[in-house]
């Protein structure tokens, strides 16, 4: 092979030639360098604009927030999740934050310290945010101490829809004076059992329960609180042991104007054949 072939062979990998990979390098760092010099540009004809987003958006350090402190937006700072959130940052700005959208911020080192350390700032509209957080972020076991500890100022509708708890039959038995059983009845993270809903049967929200997915179900199950079901609930739920022989045992009871939309009576397994015959007969009786 001569000089000018060798020259001409392909390179494996799909590397690119020396020359052109560091051309390529110039290239995008130019246009990278042209993309932010507009960038700032922008900013700079709206600086408004630039104080919301800095404040909301980009990972201010420690030193940063210290200079600029009088100039950044509070509200949007302290929904900012790329901070470097501590309990001493907190505190060194405690005056300055909005509690309100502070609460909802995920990125917060959340722990039972944190919330002691300002309970007098979490203002029950805020609770709802701290409670999803902070659940969500524990372990089972400090999970069921949050519960315990902030019993008085929960709010149960949410926490009864919380699929992040530990349920257990115990924790469902403690408080079941508090609970909201609308919102228990739908949440898919309960350990359903026939028990348990034999349990608070006289509880439970029977439109909700219809529709839930994770509940056990079986024919028996089925046939044990036929008298309370919702049907037109059941009809969209996919999880019912549905069959030709299910479906015929309630026939009288469905409304199929719903269910056709979660079960199809398994017709993608019939022919062509079948189908055209299918139709014929279904005409027929139309002209009749």
């Amino acid at each position: 092979m001569t000089e000018t072939n060798k020259n001409l062979t392909p390179l494996g990998n799909g590397a690119l030639p020396a020359s052109t990979e560091r051309r390529t390098q110039i290239a995008n760092r130019v246009l990278g360098q042209l993309a932010s010099d507009q960038t700032e540009a922008f900013f700079r004809k709206y600086p408004e604009f630039f104080r919301l987003v800095v404040s909301k958006y980009y990972p201010l350090d420690e030193g940063l927030i210290e200079t600029f402190t009088g100039c950044l937006d509070w509200e949007n700072l302290s929904w900012n999740e790329a901070l470097p959130w501590s309990l001493a940052l907190i505190e060194l700005y405690e005056e300055r934050w909005d509690w309100g959208q502070l609460s909802g911020n995920p990125t917060l080192p959340w722990c039972l310290e944190l919330i002691e350390h300002f309970a007098d700032r979490w203002s029950r509209e805020e609770e709802v945010e701290v409670e999803v957080e902070v659940i969500s972020s524990t372990t089972d076991k400090s999970r069921l101490t949050w519960i315990k500890l902030y019993k008085e100022k929960w709010n149960w509708r949410e926490l009864s829809r919380n699929t992040t708890i530990p349920w257990r039959l115990e924790l469902i038995e403690h408080f079941q004076d508090r609970w909201d059983w609308k919102q228990l009845s739908r949440n898919e993270a309960i350990p359903w059992s026939l028990e348990l809903i034999e349990l608070y049967e006289d509880r439970w929200d029977w439109w909700y329960l219809s529709w839930n997915t994770a509940l056990p179900w079986s024919l028996e199950f089925f046939e044990r609180f036929q008298d309370r079901w919702n049907w037109s609930g059941l009809c969209h739920n996919t999880a019912l042991p549905w069959s030709h022989q299910f479906y015929e045992r309630f026939a009288e009871k469905w409304d199929i104007r719903r269910l056709y939309e979660t079960y199809d009576g398994k017709i993608r397994k019939l022919s062509r054949g079948q189908i055209i015959r299918l139709l014929e007969t279904l005409q027929e009786s139309c002209q009749d």
